[in-house]
C-alpha cells in the first residue's frame, strides 16, 4: 500500500504570548520565522527539510494543556545531545538530564509556555533508518 503522506508538514505549539514564544524559540533554539499572521496570532517557525513548527496563542479563555510523557510532542534530530544540551543550558532552558538507551542519546527540554521538546542523537544507526521508523 501507497503512503498517503510524504512528510510531516508543522506541529502546533499552544502559546499564552506569541512575541514572548517567538523571542524564545530565536534567541534559544536559533530558529527563524517563515510567515508569521499577526491577525490569527500565530508564526511559523522553519526547521529545514519541509518541516516547521507553527507556535499558535491560545485564545483568552484557553488554558495551556499541561505537559505529559504520554502527550505528543516535538522530537528534534541532533549530531551532539551532549553539545545541543550545555547550549541550551547556557542560554537558559528548562532541561531534563540527559538518558541514553536502544541506541540514542536524548533529552527533554521546555519553552516557556511548559511545551515539553526533545533532542535526539542517534548513536548506532545500523539499521539505516530511525528510531520507531
Amino acid at each position: 500500500m501507497t503512503a498517503l503522506f510524504d512528510r510531516l508538514d508543522t506541529i502546533i505549539l499552544r502559546v499564552r504570548h506569541l512575541d514572548a514564544a517567538l523571542d524564545w524559540y530565536r534567541r534559544v533554539l536559533g530558529l527563524a520565522v517563515v510567515f508569521e499572521d499577526p491577525e490569527d496570532e500565530l508564526a511559523v517557525l522553519g526547521l529545514g527539510h519541509g518541516t516547521s513548527i507553527t507556535l499558535y496563542t491560545l485564545s483568552a479563555e484557553e488554558q495551556p494543556a499541561p505537559p505529559t510523557a504520554a502527550g505528543p510532542f516535538p522530537i528534534f534530530a541532533t549530531q551532539n545531545a551532549g553539545a545541543a544540551y550545555s547550549i541550551l543550558l547556557e542560554r537558559g532552558a528548562r532541561v531534563d538530564p540527559i538518558q541514553e538507551g536502544g541506541g540514542v542519546r536524548f533529552f527533554s527540554f521546555y519553552d516557556p509556555d511548559g511545551n515539553r521538546l526533545e533532542a535526539c542523537e542517534i548513536l548506532d544507526d545500523d539499521s539505516g533508518g530511525s528510531p520507531g521508523a
